[in-house]
């Protein structure tokens, strides 16, 4: 199984990202990628 990410999914993430960024560009680059790897791993807890 893998996860198929929806354009809103992507498009809440750039947002997030984009928000964090003006105030700590690093963070936001941390951010970013832990809810994109979170979501890639989600198929490792099906049943």
């Amino acid at each position: 199984m893998r996860v198929i990410w929806t354009a809103t999914a992507l498009a809440d993430i750039s947002r997030t990202y984009q928000y964090i960024e003006a105030e700590n560009p690093r963070a936001a680059q941390l951010v970013a990628k832990a809810l994109r790897d979170l979501g890639d791993s989600l198929p490792s807890f099906s049943s």
